[in-house]
């Protein structure tokens, strides 16, 4: 996903940044621009420790130490699962991603805090929507938690299936389609569990759900 990941400028009040030396400011940094590129959802998966160390370009140990002091200062939620899998998500990247207003920042100053003669301190902009897809994302992550009672494990792969979501019916009705879909509960979810890949193969099933409600029609009766 293309963009710009943004640092938000109270980092340097953070005590895993304080407390850390250059090359765990490096991971975070990397993982910040990973985020921005995989999904934009502040979720990352890596297959192992030894995997995330090269593309970290460290050693394992190394990298096993930096991203674990980090889980435990707060920085980021680490999953190592049974099969050597790391999930890692970052809980502060999408509020940080969002833009600013004007509104937010001091007199005369601009997004980096330099002096900004053209801008009057009673001029404010609002604030720029969250995107389309950060805002599903989140939505199907927090109805999960609720209609599941646990985490989802997101990664990339589940953002790209949320991105052809929104794609193909757009944000109110992909926010209806996740509704119906977390709410079911047939045999086979309750085997394979709430995924977004069998999401994506019943999609078009509750789309058609949603229009027989609309119009009337009886969801169960053919045309």
């Amino acid at each position: 996903m293309a963009g710009y990941p943004k640092i938000w400028t109270t980092i340097e009040n953070e005590k895993w940044w304080q407390g850390g030396d250059l090359s765990t400011r490096g991971v975070i940094t990397q993982l910040i621009l990973w985020c921005k590129k995989d999904g934009d959802s502040g979720h990352l998966e890596f297959r192992s420790w030894r995997f995330l160390a090269e593309r970290l370009a460290c050693h394992r140990d190394t990298c096993s130490k930096i991203v674990s002091n980090l889980a435990t200062s707060g920085f980021l939620k680490l999953t190592e699962r049974e099969d050597g899998t790391l999930h890692i998500h970052i809980p502060k990247y999408l509020k940080s991603q969002r833009a600013k207003s004007h509104a937010d920042l001091s007199p005369n100053t601009d997004e980096s805090g330099q002096i900004c003669r053209n801008l009057s301190p009673k001029a404010e902009q609002p604030e720029q929507p969250v995107s389309s897809h950060t805002e599903l994302v989140a939505f199907f992550c927090d109805h999960y938690e609720r209609a599941i009672k646990s985490k989802y494990p997101f990664t990339g792969k589940d953002a790209k299936k949320l991105s052809d979501l929104l794609r193909t019916y757009g944000l109110d009705q992909a926010k209806q389609i996740i509704d119906l879909y977390l709410t079911d509960r047939d045999d086979f979810l309750t085997k394979t569990g709430h995924t977004t890949g069998v999401l994506s193969t019943r999609a078009a099933r509750y789309a058609e759900r949603l229009t027989a409600t609309q119009t009337g029609r009886n969801p169960d009766v053919p045309y």
